[in-house]
Protein backbone atom coordinates (compact mmCIF):
# COMPACT_ATOMS: atom_id res chain seq x y z
CA UNK A 1 0.00 0.00 0.00
CA UNK A 2 1.22 3.00 -1.18
CA UNK A 3 0.78 6.60 1.68
CA UNK A 4 -2.04 7.70 -0.88
CA UNK A 5 -4.06 4.84 0.20
CA UNK A 6 -3.78 5.86 4.16
CA UNK A 7 -3.84 9.63 3.38
CA UNK A 8 -7.91 8.83 1.72
CA UNK A 9 -7.39 9.15 -1.68
CA UNK A 10 -9.93 6.91 -2.60
CA UNK A 11 -8.67 4.55 0.48
CA UNK A 12 -10.70 2.87 3.34
CA UNK A 13 -10.13 6.05 5.48
CA UNK A 14 -12.02 8.43 2.99
CA UNK A 15 -15.57 8.68 3.77
CA UNK A 16 -17.80 7.55 1.75
CA UNK A 17 -21.70 8.19 0.97
CA UNK A 18 -21.51 9.56 4.58
CA UNK A 19 -20.25 6.48 6.37
CA UNK A 20 -17.45 6.90 8.66
CA UNK A 21 -15.01 4.66 9.66
CA UNK A 22 -13.30 2.99 12.62
CA UNK A 23 -10.13 2.43 14.09
CA UNK A 24 -9.46 -1.08 16.02
CA UNK A 25 -5.95 -1.52 17.07
CA UNK A 26 -4.23 -3.78 20.11
CA UNK A 27 -2.25 -2.69 22.97
CA UNK A 28 0.35 -3.52 20.92
CA UNK A 29 -0.52 -1.54 18.06
CA UNK A 30 -1.40 1.96 19.63
CA UNK A 31 -0.06 3.91 16.63
CA UNK A 32 -4.04 3.29 15.43
CA UNK A 33 -5.32 5.25 18.53
CA UNK A 34 -3.25 8.55 16.63
CA UNK A 35 -4.34 7.80 13.51
CA UNK A 36 -8.05 8.07 14.69
CA UNK A 37 -7.02 11.01 16.44
CA UNK A 38 -5.53 12.33 12.83
CA UNK A 39 -8.62 11.57 10.57
CA UNK A 40 -11.08 12.10 13.24
CA UNK A 41 -12.29 8.77 13.40
CA UNK A 42 -13.81 6.97 16.16
CA UNK A 43 -11.61 3.60 17.37
CA UNK A 44 -11.90 0.87 20.14
CA UNK A 45 -8.55 -1.25 21.63
CA UNK A 46 -9.34 -4.90 21.08
CA UNK A 47 -7.82 -6.95 23.60
CA UNK A 48 -8.85 -10.37 24.69
CA UNK A 49 -6.80 -10.40 27.88
CA UNK A 50 -6.13 -8.35 30.62
CA UNK A 51 -3.55 -5.15 29.55
CA UNK A 52 -0.14 -7.07 30.17
CA UNK A 53 1.48 -3.82 31.54
CA UNK A 54 0.94 -0.37 33.96
CA UNK A 55 2.21 3.13 34.58
CA UNK A 56 4.90 3.53 36.81
CA UNK A 57 4.21 4.61 40.36
CA UNK A 58 5.06 8.37 39.48
CA UNK A 59 2.91 8.69 36.47
CA UNK A 60 -0.20 10.51 37.65
CA UNK A 61 2.40 12.91 39.66
CA UNK A 62 4.47 13.38 36.45
CA UNK A 63 1.31 13.87 34.03
CA UNK A 64 -0.19 16.18 36.60
CA UNK A 65 3.09 18.62 36.57
CA UNK A 66 3.15 18.65 32.57
CA UNK A 67 -0.15 18.64 31.82
CA UNK A 68 -2.37 20.49 34.37
CA UNK A 69 -5.23 21.56 32.24
CA UNK A 70 -5.59 18.18 30.52
CA UNK A 71 -5.34 16.28 33.73
CA UNK A 72 -8.71 18.25 35.85
CA UNK A 73 -10.24 17.92 32.14
CA UNK A 74 -9.77 14.26 32.76
CA UNK A 75 -10.59 14.38 36.41
CA UNK A 76 -13.78 16.25 35.38
CA UNK A 77 -15.09 13.33 32.70
CA UNK A 78 -18.92 11.96 32.33
CA UNK A 79 -19.58 8.94 31.02
CA UNK A 80 -18.87 8.30 27.05
CA UNK A 81 -15.68 10.76 27.61
CA UNK A 82 -11.99 9.35 28.27
CA UNK A 83 -11.13 10.17 32.00
CA UNK A 84 -8.36 9.81 33.55
CA UNK A 85 -9.46 5.97 34.89
CA UNK A 86 -8.94 4.84 31.24
CA UNK A 87 -5.90 7.06 31.05
CA UNK A 88 -4.10 5.19 33.96
CA UNK A 89 -5.44 1.93 33.43
CA UNK A 90 -4.09 1.14 29.53
CA UNK A 91 -3.78 4.93 27.85
CA UNK A 92 -0.95 6.06 29.54
CA UNK A 93 1.31 4.99 26.69
CA UNK A 94 -0.14 7.32 24.25
CA UNK A 95 1.39 10.21 26.56
CA UNK A 96 5.30 8.52 26.56
CA UNK A 97 7.79 10.19 24.40
CA UNK A 98 8.08 7.33 22.23
CA UNK A 99 5.52 9.46 20.82
CA UNK A 100 6.17 12.93 20.41
CA UNK A 101 8.66 13.11 17.17
CA UNK A 102 5.91 10.72 14.88
CA UNK A 103 2.87 13.08 16.30
CA UNK A 104 4.84 16.15 15.66
CA UNK A 105 6.87 15.67 12.89
CA UNK A 106 4.92 12.62 10.78
CA UNK A 107 1.40 13.35 11.94
CA UNK A 108 1.55 16.86 12.17
CA UNK A 109 -0.63 16.59 15.45
CA UNK A 110 0.19 18.30 18.99
CA UNK A 111 2.56 16.61 21.14
CA UNK A 112 0.19 15.44 24.02
CA UNK A 113 -2.72 13.33 22.44
CA UNK A 114 -6.26 14.79 23.40
CA UNK A 115 -5.15 18.54 23.22
CA UNK A 116 -4.73 20.93 19.84
CA UNK A 117 -1.49 23.03 20.79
Amino acid sequence: MGDDYLTGAGGWLEEEEGRGGLIIFTFFALEGWHLAELYRLPCAVAAPYVVPYSASASFERQFRTVQPLLYRRLQRAQGGEVGWAEVSHWMWPLFTSRWTTWRTDCLHLSACPLTAE
